[in-house]
């Protein structure tokens, strides 16, 4: 009988385990203005699923715009009260495109624009890095307000949830490292139930708070990973996130009308593209998934009938040339101060600064008497970085440079990125190429 007992109760946690749970997650395009939310809706109701999850950005380019808030008021130029208005604006008129009267009414909106304000009637004492947090979630609680609002006015069972009271972190402000255990239990206490209820739960993607309640952010586009996260700890068949193109591509059909949908790829291969900053899903996504075996399917909004891109474990997918560019990079090139050889001791004096003023390294090469370090701009920790390379270092730097990165390269592809300008540097592994140029047209 106890044996009996035991596997009714494995059976069960199976069955738990395999429901037909799904993850969506919307990005700012998606959702950058009333009819787009009017095609979220669609979306959803088509989905047909059991029960469902959905998590969103900030709408359009809310956060670029409160970046300019945080900016404004970090440097005191006077303007940052005015852009905040003009952020309430878009979105009000949003909600009223969107015949949303009682959430005009509620006041929620508003609420969350004082919380802003507060910090905005204050001088500056706090890190940019920690004000940046507090404003600029400002984004997604809005644009998850408006669309639950939308939703339950089509009589969806839709339940808004703050994600800061789930997705726990440390006070990394604006790269937040999650609490994972204390995350995991909040998902079980708060998430689950809703879900196996019937409930459709909507969050917000990108933040997160920490111990003290102070609000965080995992990184800049870090939805996609909110929706890892989620997924992962409820055991969802997918995770799905809608962007504006097909899928994964084998380049950015923004600037490459070459570029072709890749229909799957490989945990590890798609590790590689977002190390390499491939900016159609977060670098932190894959691995929540790929401990899990949870698929990741990239599908166009525009089109979601399309298959789009399936990324799960495919050891044996065979690759055309992938290709990731990234504009606008910065190389540093470093000497000793004495001209001796660069050596291990150096090494550690420019990773700890790295570490320190929170820069990502996109290429580094070295030499005997000199380190090239290639870097995406930073405002607000650029300088600050340079001027401590300079107490170790001589410190020259190259800007408005293009890296170019290629997995599974050919020559053709080598050749044609040596005809478009002056070739920096190059480096070559078995499977990835990459090529700094100085462009000159």
């Amino acid at each position: 009988m106890i044996e009996l007992e035991m596997i009714f109760i494995f059976v069960h946690l199976q069955q738990i385990h395999w429901i037909n749970m799904e993850v969506y997650k919307f990005g700012g395009a998606s959702v950058k203005d009333a009819n787009a939310i009017r095609n979220l809706h669609r979306i959803i109701i088509s989905a047909g699923t059991e029960q469902l999850l959905v998590v969103i950005s900030a709408i359009g380019k809310t956060t670029n715009a409160l970046e300019q808030v945080v900016y404004a008021h970090y440097h005191d130029t006077g303007e940052a009260f005015v852009q905040l208005q003009r952020i309430k604006e878009v979105h009000k008129d949003i909600a009223r495109d969107l015949e949303l009267e009682d959430l005009l009414r509620s006041g929620l909106l508003d609420d969350l624009f004082v919380e802003a304000e507060w910090l905005l009637e204050d001088t500056v004492h706090d890190s940019y890095d920690y004000l940046y947090d507090q404003i600029v979630a400002i984004g997604e609680l809005l644009s998850t307000r408006i669309v639950a609002a939308f939703l339950e006015k089509n009589e969806l069972p839709v339940v808004w949830i703050d994600v800061r009271d789930v997705i726990k972190t440390d006070d990394s402000y604006r790269n937040a490292s999650v609490d994972w255990t204390v995350t995991a239990a909040n998902i079980n206490a708060i998430i689950r139930p809703l879900i196996t209820s019937g409930k459709i739960v909507l969050t917000q993607g990108f933040i997160g708070s920490t111990t003290e309640l102070n609000t965080s952010t995992l990184g800049r586009e870090g939805s996609d990973y909110t929706g890892a996260i989620l997924a992962s700890e409820v055991n969802a068949t997918s995770l799905t996130v809608w962007k504006d193109v097909p899928g994964i591509m084998t380049a950015d059909p923004h600037v490459d009308k070459s570029a072709r949908l890749l229909l799957k790829l490989d945990y590890l291969e798609a590790l590689e593209m977002t190390y390499y900053g491939a900016k159609v899903i977060h670098p932190k996504t894959i691995k929540p998934l790929m401990d899990k075996s949870i698929p990741l399917l990239v599908r166009s909004f525009h089109n979601p009938v399309q298959h789009g891109t399936s990324v799960s474990s495919f050891p044996d997918e065979q690759y055309p040339p992938l290709k990731v560019v990234l504009e606008d990079q910065i190389l540093l090139r470093l000497s000793t101060l004495d001209f001796t050889f660069v050596v291990e001791n150096h090494f550690s004096e420019v990773f700890q600064l790295v570490v320190k003023h929170k820069i990502k390294i996109h290429l580094l090469k070295n030499l005997a008497l000199s380190l090239s370090l290639v870097i995406s701009p930073a405002p607000e920790h650029l300088r600050a970085f340079i001027d401590d390379l300079k107490t170790i270092f001589d410190v020259s730097e190259e800007r408005g440079l293009k890296l170019y990165t290629i997995r599974h390269f050919k020559p053709e592809d080598i050749n044609h990125i040596k005809k478009s300008g002056i070739l920096l540097i190059e480096e070559y592994s078995s499977e990835t190429a990459q090529l700094l140029v100085q462009c000159t047209s």
